[in-house]
């Protein structure tokens, strides 16, 4: 299970059945973040993606630090997990984001672990 013990994100496409089941082998209780990014197509969404997915508290900004604060701020296990791909100018957004989890996973580990599903065309 390696992507659990190194830090940063890991980018795979595995089913998340087969993730669930790593996690579940895994001695850490592990919550997941399941970001679904789909439908995102700007910033605006992909924001609203993670909160869904974070289940972020409603005065969660709308900016990147936001974004760094909530990661940092965990007390739980969790792993985000980025799950799909993102359409018009949020791809550009989509890599602010990888930067700045990335960095949350190194700085709060063991708390933060993270993966990016990317789906076969």
């Amino acid at each position: 299970m390696s992507w659990l013990d190194d830090p940063g994100v890991t980018e795979t496409d595995r089913p998340l059945a087969a993730l669930a089941h790593d996690l579940a082998l895994d001695e850490t209780p592990w919550t997941i973040a399941h970001v679904r990014l789909g439908e995102v197509v700007d910033k605006a969404g992909l924001l609203a993606a993670l909160r869904a997915g974070l289940a972020a508290p409603d005065h969660m900004g709308s900016n990147w630090d936001a974004v760094a604060d909530v990661l940092g701020d965990r007390s739980a296990p969790l792993v985000v997990c980025l799950d799909g791909e993102v359409a018009g100018s949020a791809r550009r957004d989509l890599d602010v984001l990888i930067d700045i989890v990335d960095e949350q996973t190194r700085i709060t580990r063991p708390l933060t672990r993270a993966i990016r599903v990317r789906r076969p065309d």
